[in-house]
């Protein structure tokens, strides 16, 4: 019988280089025993199914976020039906991990990233500085309203991307307020 981490890095290497998977597995078993730390980073190098090295938080949406572009390739239905796209605009891009995918498999593809979130956006920013001038970000939101965006009371400061939409003169602090200026965007 195989032991769980030959298993494991046999499931990960392929996705991720050896020292990776051996940090994402400790990293993994510190989370299955509520062990992660609030304001830690694991820093993985990616092999599959883009290259390059990324950042994600141990606590928040990160590790569902990670899972679902590069174990579930979410966006692989997209890469196949609608291939050699040559811009992305990227809404809500969280920490990149989407942006990232999409430039891997449209290497001539430009890339637009934007984020609301201070803490997120910090991410992005780490995650797709490959990228070069391939990738513009922006600290904003898009919605079809004039409000602002605040993060959501009732969900826990650590779920990064849960956000409500408040009136012009509510007194919560907002992450975004609607603007009609010129965006300022980081390469």
């Amino acid at each position: 019988m195989e032991s769980w981490t030959l298993s494991f890095l046999r499931e990960w290497t392929p996705r991720m280089s050896l020292v990776s998977a051996l940090r994402f597995r400790n990293y993994l078993l510190r989370v299955q025993k509520g062990q992660e730390h609030r304001n830690g980073i694991i820093k993985v190098h990616m092999k599959h199914p883009f290259r390059g090295k990324i950042a994600l938080r141990e606590t928040g949406s990160d590790l569902a976020t990670f899972h679902e572009i590069a174990v579930d390739e979410v966006y692989g239905q997209v890469v196949r039906k609608v291939g050699g796209f040559q811009t992305v605009i990227d809404l809500g891009a969280n920490i990149g991990l989407a942006s990232l995918y999409l430039a891997h498999h449209s290497p001539s593809c430009r890339i637009f990233s934007v984020e609301p979130n201070p803490q997120s956006y910090e991410m992005l920013v780490r995650n797709v500085r490959n990228l070069g001038s391939r990738c513009k970000t922006l600290r904003a939101a898009a919605w079809r309203t004039h409000r602002q965006l605040s993060p959501d009371p009732r969900v826990a400061t650590d779920r990064f991307s849960t956000f409500t939409l408040r009136d012009s003169s509510s007194t919560a602090r907002p992450l975004v307020r609607p603007s009609t200026s010129t965006p300022k965007t980081e390469s």
